[in-house]
């Protein structure tokens, strides 16, 4: 997703922030809703809350996510 790759850095702070799975934010609606809100507010980009997710999913498993020092996240 083009928005992912332009601003993959505040993916990643957010992701680290906020502390939650890909998986989390795939099933989790406030949690993806949190997410999202975060991104729109320091890009201000909008972008379909599940292309979103979809995105940030691809990036876990292309292993382009951080480590968030969580035991056992899919993120690291």
């Amino acid at each position: 997703m083009v928005l992912i790759e332009q601003h993959p850095a505040i993916v990643d702070q957010l992701y680290v922030e906020l502390g939650i799975s890909a998986d989390s934010i795939l099933v989790d609606a406030a949690a993806r809703q949190d997410f999202l809100t975060r991104f729109v507010a320091r890009t201000g980009e909008l972008v379909p809350d599940l292309l979103f997710v979809a995105a940030i999913v691809a990036r876990r498993k292309g292993g382009l996510l951080p480590k968030t020092g969580r035991a056992g996240s899919d993120g690291g």
